[in-house]
């Protein structure tokens, strides 16, 4: 019906005890769908947005557009801190660490210094681009922290919305459904399985 936006609130003191219908409504709904914890959250003052770095363009590019601008929006509204997340991980480095063959531990450590400068530069790059004035303002008014964390987002955003305190998590997701919706999920459900934000 051409909704921007669908609040649902789920009960229980954990998140991950969202139900099955939940989920779905994640993996389907054609709009951003924020999921609501019941439990008192009043000292949690900061928001935390996670965004992926796009390998093909469009939509990646689009829905870290559209993450940015409903954390600004939120924490600008309810006078909160803005952080954002990026994790990564380096394509390959367990096998090339196990085979010990061509790359040495060494050109390893060195790879991943080099592609964590480089995922911060474009993290950095991201929140400054800004399509309209208000964003820019909102981003000087802000001030977000950032954050680079190598591991795998399912961990690295739970982590840290525990160590920050964080009320709100935003973060994109590619809906899946069907047999790969079943059998992967996808990272908001586990993220989201494993956090009480």
């Amino acid at each position: 019906n051409h909704y921007d936006l669908v609040i649902k609130s789920i009960a229980g003191p954990k998140a991950n005890s969202i139900k099955r219908s939940d989920r779905e409504l994640m993996r389907s709904c054609p709009c951003p769908v924020w999921l609501v914890n019941d439990a008192d959250q009043s000292n949690n003052d900061c928001v935390l947005a996670a965004l992926d770095m796009p390998v093909d363009g469009g939509v990646s590019i689009e829905m870290n557009e559209h993450i940015l601008e409903a954390a600004r929006s939120i924490a600008l509204a309810e006078f909160r801190r803005l952080h954002i997340v990026h994790a990564w991980h380096l394509a390959e480095e367990g096998h090339m660490r196990a085979r010990g063959g061509a790359a040495t531990e060494l050109e390893l450590d060195r790879m991943i210094l080099h592609e964590a400068a480089k995922r911060m530069r474009w993290l950095r790059d991201t929140v400054k681009t800004s399509r309209s004035d208000s964003q820019r303002i909102a981003n000087d008014y802000l001030a977000p922290e950032l954050h680079v964390i190598k591991g795998s987002p399912r961990m690295v955003v739970p982590d840290l919305a525990e160590e920050l305190g964080a009320g709100l998590i935003v973060m994109g997701s590619a809906a899946r459904t069907g047999v790969s919706g079943i059998w992967l999920g996808n990272t908001s459900e586990k993220v989201l399985s494993r956090s009480d934000s």
